[in-house]
């Protein structure tokens, strides 16, 4: 079996789950989102709908020029606000507003909808194998 296009096979598999996310936004008349954002509302979801820049940099996922320009985008489509951030005076929290809270049912059911395709033929056992090294891989860069 050839090995030389995990690369070209991550990408294509990142390609199509985006172009599968913009479809079940669209399905449920969430128009105005682009699957890149499901990342950073995700992580506020997770956390109760409020965390710090500092801490959503922390976690690694992005980088802080790409959270800033998506942050930049949600506030200005009314998803999220901006606020002070207690402990750290140059820094800033990012809470979700109301607008945010009342398309996390469609949000959850994108999000599963993927995960079941994503998964579909999978054993628990091949789902756990594939993380780990997908895991090892991302740790190797």
């Amino acid at each position: 079996m050839r090995t030389d296009h995990v690369i070209a096979l991550v990408s294509a598999v990142r390609a199509r789950s985006v172009d599968f996310l913009a479809g079940e936004l669209k399905a449920r008349g969430v128009l105005d989102l682009k699957p890149s954002h499901g990342a950073l509302l995700a992580s506020l979801f997770g956390r109760g709908g409020k965390a710090s820049m500092r801490e959503l940099l922390a976690s690694g996922a992005r980088k802080k020029s790409t959270l800033t320009e998506m942050a930049n985008k949600l506030e200005k489509q009314g998803y999220l606000k901006r606020l002070p951030d207690p402990d750290d005076a140059r820094g800033v929290v990012l809470e979700l507003s109301d607008r945010a809270w009342s398309i996390r049912p469609a949000f959850d059911a994108v999000s599963e909808a993927l995960l079941d395709r994503a998964w579909r033929g999978f054993s628990q056992r091949d789902r756990e194998t594939l993380i780990r090294l997908l895991t090892r891989m991302l740790d190797s860069f």
